[in-house]
């Protein structure tokens, strides 16, 4: 059969791709994935959810972008030594040595320009995670060897799967604990846990953060399909044990700089997401372990062990999810038994709905539905994005909640039962479908801090945080993957005119970021940068999404009450500090609350300040930018555009910062990149400036014209 629109040729297929089956359309699991719609979602996961987000599968999806760039275009400059013996992002470094003088006219500058920004991307997220996991290999092996008398054989994990596959049949004794093995069958289906342990037959994996999720679970149960069936000839019983290794959730007093402590748990949480009562005061350390973990879930009742999970098939009444949710012949959601996962990697392209996105398993047109928005893995991958440019781009911008409004419009059917728009909701969408914008200007105007950003007597302080995280804790401390302040930049207004701007980089060199550090920048906010004037001490502070800069100077707080406590730190330095991140929080204003929604599945345009038809509820800084620039809406203050920049985004920001503390670039380099961060930074902060402009120009705009309309006029309309 002719494969016209297969995408990516793979050889191997693997957890990931039975994941996608049981959360997606099969055409996602077969074709290339990590679509130009998709890859600023991505970003906005990873800057968003610095501690829950799994990297790993983050990383997995770059492995496979960087890898097919490199087949089609790059293999040439590769030896095959190289190619088998390197790790992706070591390929990509070599390819940029190699082509440094590739032209613009070349015709492999494109995908060189793609190479390098995927890399970019992934890269940080790969380095972090091979620290946390050397970390783990000495936790592993410590155990085994004192406490099992183990031998301790390691997989390379950069050679071939075959040679890999075959390094671990080969070290299958008894004695033997295997690091990274590689477990193949019927030629292609992969499974590569982090351990295998030959005499009890204990299958380990790796988990990235101390939250266990069901995800996890699902992975337990594909692993051991795999294994069982490779080794179905060689043990009784291949898998009679699952554990996961977890980095341990510690109090924050309990936290070194780099170090992490992990523990083996043979239980895991049943639901996608973990709950968000599992670090409330009322529970002891011990029970927030065992929440995170999953030997305690709803209602305090203790969960089976995963193996139990596992051998029942994933059944369980504490499972949501199931694998069949065929109903009368008609498919409700994407679900994939580990049978039919079989059959689809034994020649994927014979598959109808693998070669076209469009079409269900009988071949009959499939329409984009609520299905597509489901993603009860929690993998957080958007391919409902891909979808939605696809068959309705007006809403490539849009809330998910808005596109669900409009998908609904298109295919009025949830769950196989017909639900079409109720009035209301064709009246949202009526105005989402027009190009207008809403207003209440009676609410905009006595807003508090509307009032004070437009008192000439007030000295106003925008600033924006920019943050470095890493997988093991950055400092003493400072869990795991939580971020600390990396840069500040500020820009200090008064009567609407520009005082002082001042770019603070506190982590120029990684070695001198202390708890003094957090002093610095808490008097920095008071007084828009490091010149401590009075004159220039604000009264109001202003950023955009306040559920950013608000934690991140409570943390900061947190942490230097815990250096109180160990007699490092002055009871004067840490009321001084109190008193004046108090003082900030009390007078922080949100440019943001003139635009947001009440919440991620509010799609009422009347319950926001000011709602613009064209960005459909999102409401962030870039998505304001990207409609004025588009409009070419004249304001007072203007950014530089994004892409002229050479940090254009918060990811390439948080990357470049990222590499810099895991040592991968070196001071001379980390110091030419600074001024390129700072200048990212600060267009970040005039951007705030601007959408308050954006509010002014609203307002006065006349309500005789057909595209602006105050709430109560247009209310009266609809």
């Amino acid at each position: 059969m002719k494969k016209e629109n297969q995408v990516n040729n793979k050889k191997y297929y693997n957890w990931k791709t039975f994941a996608i089956l049981n959360s997606a359309r099969p055409y996602y699991a077969f074709n290339n994935i990590l679509e130009e719609n998709m890859i600023d979602t991505i970003n906005d996961i990873v800057l968003e959810k610095d501690q829950e987000f799994d990297r790993n599968l983050l990383v997995d999806f770059g492995f496979e972008k960087i890898n097919n760039l490199i087949e089609k275009n790059f293999k040439d400059l590769l030896t095959q030594q190289e190619l088998e013996e390197l790790s992706e992002y070591e390929k990509a470094s070599l390819i940029k040595k190699r082509t440094k003088n590739l032209s613009y006219d070349d015709k492999n500058f494109a995908a060189l320009q793609e190479l390098l920004s995927i890399d970019n991307v992934f890269r940080p997220s790969s380095s972090m995670l091979e620290e946390l996991e050397k970390q783990a290999e000495d936790f592993v092996t410590d155990y085994y060897k004192k406490e099992k008398n183990r031998n301790i054989v390691f997989i390379n994990k950069k050679v071939n799967k075959e040679l890999q596959a075959k390094q671990t049949l080969e070290s299958l004794n008894k004695k033997n604990l295997i690091i990274n093995p590689t477990f193949i069958i019927n030629e292609n289906i992969v499974s590569s846990p982090y351990f295998y342990d030959c005499k009890e037959n204990v299958l380990g994996i790796l988990l990235y953060s101390s939250s266990t999720k069901f995800k996890h679970l699902f992975r337990s149960y594909y692993d051991t399909k795999v294994i069982r069936d490779a080794l179905k000839n060689i043990f009784d019983e291949p898998v009679s044990k699952i554990v996961l290794i977890v980095p341990k959730y510690e109090d924050k007093k309990d936290v070194k700089r780099g170090k992490l402590n992990f523990l083996f748990s043979e239980y895991c949480r049943t639901s996608k997401t973990p709950s968000q009562s599992t670090t409330k005061e009322k529970y002891s350390q011990k029970e927030i372990i065992e929440r995170k973990l999953g030997i305690v879930e709803s209602k305090n009742k203790r969960n089976p062990v995963i193996m139990k999970y596992v051998d029942g098939e994933l059944t369980s009444e504490n499972i949501k999810f199931k694998f069949d949710k065929l109903t009368d012949n008609k498919q409700l959601g994407y679900r994939c038994s580990f049978n039919k996962f079989l059959a689809y990697c034994k020649d994927p392209f014979s598959f109808i709905e693998v070669r076209e996105l469009f079409k269900d398993q009988r071949g009959n047109d499939l329409d984009i539905n609520l299905d597509d928005f489901e993603d009860p893995l929690n993998l957080a991958l958007p391919f409902f994005n891909d979808l939605i440019a696809k068959k309705i781009p007006n809403y490539k911008i849009s809330l998910k909640s808005v596109a669900k409004l409009k998908v609904r419009q298109v295919n009025p059917y949830v769950n196989d039962e017909y639900k079409p728009l109720d009035l209301k909701e064709k009246a949202f969408l009526a105005f989402y479908e027009r190009k207008a914008i809403l207003w209440d200007e009676e609410r905009i105007k006595n807003n508090e801090g509307w009032k004070k950003l437009n008192d000439p007597n007030e000295t106003i302080v925008w600033f924006d945080f920019e943050g470095v995280t890493k997988a093991t804790p950055i400092m003493d401390y400072v869990r795991a993957w939580n971020q600390v302040v990396s840069q500040t930049s500020f820009i200090t207004t008064k009567n609407d005119e520009v005082i002082h701007n001042s770019n603070e980089f506190y982590m120029k060199n990684y070695e001198n970021y202390t708890y003094k550090t957090f002093l610095d920048i808490i008097e920095d906010i008071k007084y828009g940068g490091h010149e401590h004037k009075e004159e220039l001490k604000g009264t109001s502070f202003v950023v955009f999404n306040k559920g950013y800069e608000k934690p991140r100077i409570q943390e900061m707080i947190e942490i230097l009450e815990i250096y109180k406590s160990k007699n490092l730190l002055t009871e004067a330095e840490l009321n001084k500090a109190k008193e004046s991140a108090n003082y900030i929080i009390d007078n922080l204003i949100d440019i943001a609350d003139f635009y947001k929604t009440k919440n991620s599945r509010d799609i009422d345009p009347y319950n926001q300040l000011i709602s613009i038809s064209d960005i459909k509820a999102k409401y962030s800084i870039k998505k304001l930018e990207h409609y004025v620039t588009e409009n070419n809406i004249e304001l007072k203050h203007k950014i530089k555009p994004y892409s002229s920049l050479e940090i254009k985004n918060g990811m390439m920001a948080l990357s470049e910062t990222t590499l810099y503390v895991l040592g991968a670039i070196g001071q001379k380099e980390w110091d030419e990149k600074i001024q390129f961060l700072c200048e990212y930074c600060e267009n970040d902060v005039m951007a705030m400036i601007m959408v308050k402009d954006l509010v002014q120009y609203i307002l006065n705009k006349s309500r005789s014209e057909n595209y602006y309309h105050k709430l109560k006029d247009y209310k009266r309309k609809i």
